[in-house]
């Protein structure tokens, strides 16, 4: 199971100061089965963190729904959303 990735891209932190190797991880997340689609939505928050040790202040979320037939390896699912928003990454166990 993957517990958070390690972001290679360039992000701004804040006030045009940029970093690497920032670090990203599930939060929180919210499984509702939608009525007349049958589907199940997964919901995640992911903060994001100056680095996996530095996981005091997040200076940025990413805010996301899934909406999947099953439920079999939700981490997997959500891990992978989460991933399209950067090119580069690695995960962390």
């Amino acid at each position: 199971m993957i517990m958070g990735i390690v972001i290679g891209d360039e992000l701004d932190v804040a006030y045009g100061i940029t970093m690497s190797n920032c670090y990203a991880c599930v939060d929180t997340m919210t499984i509702t089965k939608g009525e007349e689609s049958g589907k199940y939505v997964i919901s995640a928050r992911c903060p994001c963190f100056i680095s996996e040790e530095q996981r005091l202040n997040q200076f940025r979320r990413y805010d996301f729904s899934i909406n999947t037939d099953t439920l079999d390896n939700i981490w997997e699912q959500v891990y992978t959303e989460l991933k399209k928003n950067f090119e580069n990454y690695t995960d962390c166990i």
